[in-house]
């Protein structure tokens, strides 16, 4: 056959996970984890909802985003180690 291949060893270290992820990710099968964030805020005194929404929640999102692209960026890196 032409094309890359791949061997997962069977057996269950982190290794084989990270190669049979990426071996799905190659055949464009992509990842398949799916989660959702749910955030609650409890808020105390006199700070406006509105404002805590416009400004703070932003703030999350972004870190969330920043964090997430960096453990992305780390598995995809120690997969290939």
């Amino acid at each position: 056959e032409h094309g890359a291949e791949a061997i997962v060893p069977l057996n269950h270290s982190q290794r084989s996970f990270d190669l049979w992820s990426e071996t799905g990710d190659l055949l464009g099968f992509g990842d398949s984890s799916n989660f959702n964030v749910s955030l609650t805020f409890n808020i105390q005194g006199d700070a406006n909802p509105q404002t805590i929404k416009s400004e703070v929640v932003p703030i999350i999102q972004r870190t969330f985003a920043e964090q997430l692209a960096a453990y992305q960026h780390e598995r995809r890196r120690r997969s290939f180690a």
